[in-house]
């Protein structure tokens, strides 16, 4: 991984997942609360990428934390990130 990569992966753990965990035990986040998360960081009208790239790492964040016995499943699985969405009057030519 480019150094790069790494330094905005710690940027927006810091500036959107860690805010929104908090003191959260991992083990009591649920669906739902990844659900209501996503609603939420959706309204926050950031580029589509950077929701993306958001939602991804809060997804493999939990992934690793199922694979190392901390939690027993990962309420991220079963959530889909909104599809991207086109500008009108915007063509590829």
């Amino acid at each position: 991984m480019k150094q790069s990569t790494f330094f905005n992966y710690e940027w927006l753990i810091k500036k959107y997942i860690l805010p929104y965990i908090g003191e959260k035990k991992l083990s009591k986040l649920t669906s739902d609360d990844i659900r209501m998360y996503k609603e939420d960081l959706e309204k926050l009208e950031l580029s589509h990428g950077t929701t993306s790239n958001v939602f991804i790492l809060l997804k493999t964040l939990f992934e690793e934390a199922e694979n190392q016995q901390i939690i027993s499943s990962n309420p991220c699985r079963s959530i889909q990130l909104s599809r991207k969405k086109v500008r009108k009057g915007c063509q590829l030519l």
